[in-house]
């Protein structure tokens, strides 16, 4: 199966977001995408799927570590 590219994320309801807090696999700063429905009616302590768009790979983590880039 290929990779999906940054675009077709963002083209599938994705919106890139910036990693405020480290955590498990995730390190500050790093840039992900999640998916905007899912990040805007989750609460802070809620748990969502982030990707790497260099990678491909998912991981779930905490609302709260991550900040949407408007």
């Amino acid at each position: 199966m290929k990779k999906k590219t940054k675009k077709q994320y963002l083209d599938d309801g994705y919106v890139e977001a910036e990693v405020v807090k480290s955590s498990n696999s995730l390190r500050k700063g790093d840039q992900i995408l999640v998916n905007a429905e899912e990040y805007t009616s989750l609460g802070d302590d809620d748990l969502l799927n982030a990707v790497d768009p260099k990678t491909g790979k998912s991981t779930i983590i905490k609302k709260e570590i991550v900040k949407v880039q408007l």
